[in-house]
């Protein structure tokens, strides 16, 4: 598998497209199709992930939700008693795998 360009997943992130991404690595996407998350990071070549690569899939795509729901600017948020935050390490590190 080739390395997919990480600077386009930075780019959707800076252009306001971050509802897009996240519809793309949910699924739900009208821009998905059968192949297109092969080419996405986190993804090996073997359709088989270790719980790791699993475990810092599930924190990036919580990542995206954070900032789909309230935005880039804070980093942590309490919304009806509960208490939010960003995984940017988590989303750097599955932007690597």
């Amino acid at each position: 598998m080739l390395k997919p360009d990480t600077n386009i997943i930075r780019r959707l992130l800076n252009e306001g497209r971050e509802q897009d991404l996240f519809d793309l690595m949910e699924g739900d996407s009208v821009y998905n199709w059968e192949d297109l998350l092969e080419n996405l990071p986190g993804k090996n070549g073997d359709r088989e992930r270790n719980m790791d690569e699993l475990y810092t899939t599930w924190l990036a795509v919580d990542h995206v939700r954070f900032i789909v729901n309230y935005g880039h600017e804070k980093s942590q948020i309490i919304d009806r008693n509960m208490v939010y935050s960003t995984r940017l390490e988590a989303f750097e590190k599955w932007l690597e795998m």
